[in-house]
C-alpha cells in the first residue's frame, strides 16, 4: 500500500512540472514529443520533450551618421531555447501476501497469519503435510511420511485400529477382527486374552484357571489331558489309556468292581462277583472242599483227581470238563461249539480268522469250498451265497453274506487262495464291511482280510 502511494504522489509531480512548461514562452512555437517505454521488467517510462523553435526578430534599422567615427548599432538576433523533458515511470506493485488480495503467484491471500485455517501465512493452500495443523480438517501435522511416529502421512493422530504399528503397539492389523493374529489394543494374539485364535485355538476364556472348561492351553477340557477338571467329574487324569494303573481311560480312580484289574493291587476284576473272581476281587478258589457258590462251583471235593465225579474244577464230570472220559474223542474245558473240539466232545476244526474270534466248522482238512461257506456264515452270522468270482484269480469262486452291499468285489471269502503276497483271502472293496462284521483290514488293495485255510 506505502508504495502505491508513493507512484501516486510522483505522478502528480510530474504533471505539475508539464504544466509549467506549457506556461513559458507563449509566442514561441512549442513542440512536444512524448516517448512511453516498457522496459522488460514491467516498468512503463514516458518522456515528454518540448522545444522552441529559434526565432530571429529583426526591428527596424536606424543608420546616423556622425562625424567622426561612425557608430552603428545592430540589434543581434534574439534566441530563446526551452526545453522540458518529463520522464513517467509506472511500476506494477510486487504481490504482497498477507494483504488479502490473491495475485499472481500466490495460491490464495486470506490477510491473515493464521496457519491453522485454508490458507497459510505463506499464501499457499493449506495441505496435510505442511506442519500446520488445519482446524477441523487435520488431527495433527508433522510434515513426514513416518506412520511409526505420533502423526500418521494422513495427518490423523496415531491410534490402535490405523494399520501402523506405533511405540507400545505389539501389532496393528487395521480392523476390528479379534480371531486373527492381532486383537484389540493392538496385542499379538494369545492363549488367553479371551479371543478365539481361529486355527490356531478351539478354545479361549481369558483366565488361567486350568481345570475349567477350557484349559490353559486353550483347548476344551478332556479326560486324558493331564488335567483333573473336578467340576467336570473327574476324579483323576494321568493322561493315558492304561486302566490297569491307579487311574482308568474314564479318568476315575481304580476300584475293585470298575471291571478293571489293578495291577499289583487286585488279583481280578469282573465288576462283580463271577464264577472267577470274588466281589472283593480276590480269585475264587476250587479245591479248599467248600462249594463256593458265588464262584459257580458245582462241587468241590477236595482233591485234584479229575476222573471221579468231580473235577479238580469242582465242576461235575461232563463233556466239557476239558477231561478226556470214555466216549470222548477230545475235551477242551467248554461248551463253545466254535474251537477245535465241539460241545460234544468231538473234533472239529478252529479256523484263525484275522481280527475275528476262531471260526469252529465242521469240515475236512482239505475242504477249501466247506471251510470258506462255513466260515462266511459263522462270522457273518447269515447263510451265505456262493458266486463264480474271485477277487484274486477271478473266476475260482467266492462266499459272501445277502446283506445287500456284499458279492462280486465288495466282500466276499474266497476258496481257492491263502495270502497272495499281501493279498488276502477275504476280499472287500467295500471296505466298511470289514468293521462291520468284525475283521482286521491288515493287508492291501480289496485283498483286506484273511482266514487261514486248513
Amino acid at each position: 500500500m506505502t508504495r502505491r502511494l508513493r507512484d501516486y504522489a510522483r505522478l502528480a509531480s510530474i504533471s505539475t512540472a508539464l504544466a509549467l512548461a506549457a506556461c513559458s514562452g507563449d509566442d514561441s512555437a512549442t513542440s512536444d514529443t512524448d516517448t512511453t517505454t516498457t522496459t522488460s521488467d514491467g516498468t512503463t517510462t514516458s518522456s515528454t520533450s518540448s522545444s522552441t523553435a529559434a526565432t530571429s526578430t529583426t526591428g527596424p534599422t536606424t543608420g546616423t551618421e556622425t562625424t567622426g567615427p561612425d557608430t552603428s548599432t545592430t540589434a543581434a538576433p534574439t534566441t530563446t531555447d526551452t526545453t522540458t523533458t518529463t520522464t513517467t515511470t509506472t511500476t506494477e506493485p510486487n504481490p504482497e501476501c498477507g494483504n488479502g488480495v490473491q495475485e499472481a503467484g500466490e495460491e490464495c491471500d486470506d490477510g491473515n497469519a493464521d496457519n491453522t485455517d485454508a490458507c497459510t501465512d505463506t499464501c499457499v493452500v493449506a495441505v496435510c503435510g505442511d506442519t500446520y495443523v488445519q482446524e477441523g480438517v487435520e488431527e495433527c501435522d508433522d510434515g513426514n511420511a513416518d506412520n511409526t511416529d505420533a502423526c500418521t502421512d494422513t495427518c490423523l493422530a496415531a491410534a490402535c485400529g490405523d494399520g501402523y504399528p506405533q511405540e507400545g503397539e505389539a501389532c496393528d492389523d487395521g480392523n476390528t477382527d479379534d480371531t486373527d493374529e492381532c486383537v484389540a489394543g493392538c496385542a499379538a494374539a494369545a492363549c488367553g486374552d479371551g479371543f478365539l485364535h481361529e486355527g490356531v485355538e478351539t478354545c479361549d476364556d481369558g483366565n488361567d484357571v486350568d481345570d475349567d472348561e477350557c484349559s490353559n492351553a486353550c483347548a476344551p477340557a478332556t479326560c486324558g489331558d493331564m488335567i483333573v477338571q473336578m467340576a467336570e467329574g473327574e476324579a483323576c487324569d494321568d493322561g493315558n489309556a492304561d486302566n490297569s494303573d491307579a487311574c482308568t481311560d474314564a479318568c476315575q480312580d481304580a476300584v475293585c468292581g470298575d471291571g478293571y484289574v489293578y495291577d499289583g493291587v487286585e488279583e481280578c476284576d469282573d465288576a462283580g462277583e463271577s464264577e472267577l473272581c470274588d466281589d472283593d476281587c480276590t480269585a475264587a478258589e476250587c479245591g479248599d472242599g467248600l462249594v463256593n457258590m458265588s464262584a459257580n462251583e458245582e462241587c468241590d471235593d477236595g482233591n485234584e483227581v479229575n476222573t471221579d465225579a468231580c473235577t479238580s474244577a469242582c465242576k461235575a464230570a461232563a463233556c466239557g470238563d476239558g477231561y478226556v472220559q470214555a466216549g470222548e474223542e477230545c475235551d477242551d474245558g467248554n461248551t463253545d461249539d466254535n474251537d477245535n473240539c465241539s460241545k460234544t466232545c468231538k473234533n472239529q476244526l478252529s479256523i484263525v480268522v484275522e481280527g475275528h474270534a476262531n471260526v469252529v466248522v465242521a469240515c475236512a482238512k482239505g475242504d477249501y469250498d466247506c471251510q470258506a461257506h462255513q466260515v462266511c456264515n459263522k462270522v457273518t452270522n447269515s447263510e451265505c451265497i456262493f458266486q463264480d468270482y474271485d477277487c484274486y484269480w477271478g473266476v475260482q469262486g467266492s462266499w459272501y453274506p445277502p446283506d445287500g452291499m456284499s458279492g462280486g468285489s465288495n466282500f466276499n471269502f474266497a476258496i481257492t487262495y491263502d495270502l497272495q503276497g499281501d493279498y488276502g483271502n477275504i476280499c472287500s472293496c467295500v471296505q466298511s464291511q470289514m468293521p462291520k462284521y468284525g475283521l482286521a483290514a491288515n493287508h492291501t488293495y480289496c485283498g483286506l482280510g484273511h482266514w487261514f485255510r486248513q
